[in-house]
């Protein structure tokens, strides 16, 4: 009689970190999540390699937690080299990498840099649609996320044009008293009455204009960010050109403060959009 053989070593031990890997989930504190979660990535990929599946939904799992100690900056940077990797690896409309992008985003617009959030989430919301269709309640809370996104910049049209667009497909898939619905009309109406109350103020007020264009200010921009002057005369003839240009005062410290998260370009058009 042949001997009863058990499961192959490998498996056992991929379903021994998975085990490990829930039970970090359930840690007294985020931070406790985190550095379960830390560990068990780096044993990971010495045992399953770092293009395993297993080891990337660890790693974001602790990039998720580390979001949630308040470490945002970390987050985002694990993420975002991450990501790259799941879309390599996984493939870009994976459910596990769609899951990152989304944790990536969210943790971009915690940081308040509203303009990369919002040309990452109008990037992945194709994406979205593509995976799980355009109704899902998923896609619905990312589009309404969007919507969000704009009003935090200061873009109230932009908020109200995407929840006109949102409302009728929450109160066909959801209903009508839904609690995602009736919070979308919250929204919306809020948003309408900051518009109006902004309109009456705002009457005969006249605009800034700034004096050069985005193309010029990027240019400074990004000779700031890298800090690219032999003396700190021609550094200050730079940050005066870019507040004259701009017409506001302190430009430069918006471009120092910048994360590395946000690119040049981005920073221009926030910087446009104050």
């Amino acid at each position: 009689t042949p001997p009863v053989t058990a499961a192959p070593p490998a498996e056992a031990v991929r379903a021994g970190l998975r085990e490990r890997r829930s039970a970090a989930y359930r840690a007294a504190t985020a931070g406790e999540s985190a550095m379960l979660l830390q560990a068990l990535a780096q044993e990971c990929v010495t045992v399953l390699g770092a293009s395993d599946r297993d080891t990337l939904c660890t790693w974001r799992d602790f990039a998720w937690y580390l979001s949630r100690t308040g470490d945002l900056n970390g987050a985002i940077r694990l993420l975002t080299a991450l990501v790259g990797d799941m879309r390599s690896m996984l493939g870009p409309i994976d459910p596990d990498t769609l899951g990152a992008r989304y944790h990536l985003v969210w943790c971009i617009g915690e940081s308040g840099a509203p303009v990369t959030t919002i040309r990452l989430m109008n990037e992945l919301l194709p994406d979205l649609h593509a995976a799980w269709g355009p109704y899902e309640p998923r896609v619905l809370k990312a589009r309404h996320d969007l919507a969000l996104y704009h009003a935090n910049r200061g873009d109230l049209q932009g908020a109200v044009i995407q929840l006109h667009g949102l409302l009728p497909d929450l109160a066909r898939v959801l209903g009508e008293h839904h609690p995602s619905t009736v919070q979308a009309w919250q929204d919306l109406a809020g948003y309408q009455q900051q518009l109006a109350q902004a309109g009456r103020k705002g009457a005969g007020q006249r605009r800034r204009t700034p004096r050069m264009s985005p193309m010029e200010a990027l240019v400074l921009v990004r000779r700031l960010r890298v800090w690219d002057f032999t003396t700190d005369g021609e550094a200050r003839a730079c940050m005066d050109a870019l507040d004259r240009g701009i017409g506001l005062k302190g430009v430069a410290d918006v471009v120092f403060d910048a994360p590395d998260h946000v690119s040049d370009e981005d920073l221009v058009e926030e910087i446009f959009g104050a």
